[in-house]
């Protein structure tokens, strides 16, 4: 079974996004296992430098890489990305599992 992993920076603060969440866990349990793991978001100054931003970014980055095995393909989600439907989404993912990606 494809396992998926969704790893995020920050924690889900509100509870109706918790609830919407393990929802979607529950519904996609037939189809894969799905993981949520949040990582600690880094603390910067109140007026950061641009290098303190892209020091805070690249430690995220090192934190969110470490939830994953070796051989995982990973795909970033990310508001400046490009947009994709669900259904595109599902297409790229069904590619990974029939090209043997596992996770």
């Amino acid at each position: 079974m494809l396992k998926i992993t969704i790893a995020c920076v920050g924690k889900l603060k509100e509870p109706y996004w918790r609830e919407a969440c393990a929802e979607y866990q529950k519904r996609l349990a037939g189809f894969c296992q799905l993981t949520v793991c949040e990582v600690e978001e880094e603390r910067l100054p109140s007026e950061p430098s641009p290098a303190q931003i892209a020091s805070g970014i690249h430690m995220e980055g090192r934190r969110l890489l470490a939830r994953f095995p070796a051989g995982a393909a990973l795909v970033a989600l990310c508001i400046e990305g490009a947009a994709v439907s669900s259904e595109q989404l599902a297409g790229r993912l069904e590619n990974m599992a029939v090209s043997g990606v596992s996770h």
